[in-house]
């Protein structure tokens, strides 16, 4: 009996050491999972210099707190030739502006320098913003507007953003060649000086702004599609065509929008 008893356990022993060696014979394979790691995009146009200018102020009783000028300098993070030009034609105006800031004989003048940028992933469009303030007065800003194409990666000219936003830039010259002349304080050899050649465009939330400057006008307004719809009519004769879309056609596309004003 013992014997009988003996070999049933060396034979369990058996099969139990049979079954530990086929677990380690064949391994199972790990198991992965493909996951998908979402990117942001880096934006094009990044701060180059920042700084912060606080006046001295009499009627603040010393650093004033109705204004201080922020000073924010922008640059297009390419490489090209285009980009480094555009890049020091804004530092340019930024130092400049900077520079009256830090004057001791800046008076009771004030100065910033900001800026906004529309960017997709096929333009960049800068708009830059300077500051003129007469403390406890209020004050102005005036704006000059830059474009760069970032997939020919070279800068872009104002018909190249309007056929982008879905515009026709002679359309926009004839709005404002009207607006000047409704307006009654601009002589006709400056209203006939608008053409597409002096306009510069940024498109904002609801509006767009539009910016004129030759050797004979200066003019800054915003229009609405609903702007173009009313004066279709005045339009359409100025242009010389029947051919005019009562309501400015938009795209869908990934814009980002960023206002350091």
């Amino acid at each position: 009996m013992k014997k009988v008893i003996a070999f049933i356990l060396s034979l369990s022993v058996v099969l139990l050491l049979s079954a530990c060696a086929a677990d380690f014979a064949e391994p199972t394979e790990p198991t992965t999972e493909s996951t998908s790691v979402k990117t942001e995009k880096t934006p094009a146009v990044v701060v180059a210099a920042e700084t912060e200018k606080k006046y001295a102020c009499e009627q603040c009783g010393g650093a004033c707190t109705y204004y201080t000028g922020l000073f924010l300098c922008p640059a297009i993070d390419r490489d090209s030739e285009d980009a480094k030009n555009i890049n020091a034609e804004i530092e340019a105006e930024y130092n400049k502006y900077l520079a009256y800031a830090n004057a001791e004989d800046a008076g009771e003048l004030s100065y910033g320098f900001t800026y906004s940028v529309s960017e997709d992933d096929n333009y960049a469009i800068i708009r830059t913003s300077v500051a003129t303030v007469m403390l406890h007065a209020g004050g102005a800003y005036s704006h000059s507007v830059y474009y760069y194409d970032l997939e020919k990666d070279c800068k872009a000219s104002v018909q190249d953003i309007c056929r982008h936003l879905g515009l026709d830039v002679q359309v926009i010259a004839a709005y404002v060649r009207i607006v000047l002349a409704e307006d009654g304080n601009y002589s006709e050899a400056q209203i006939a000086s608008v053409n597409e050649n002096c306009i510069d465009i940024y498109p904002l939330k609801d509006t767009y702004y539009i910016k004129v400057i030759n050797d004979l006008v200066k003019f800054e307004t915003e229009m609405k599609g609903s702007d173009l719809n009313i004066r279709a009519d005045a339009i359409a004769s100025e242009t010389a065509t029947d051919e005019f879309v009562s309501e400015a056609p938009t795209i869908e596309q990934d814009v980002i929008y960023m206002d350091c004003d």
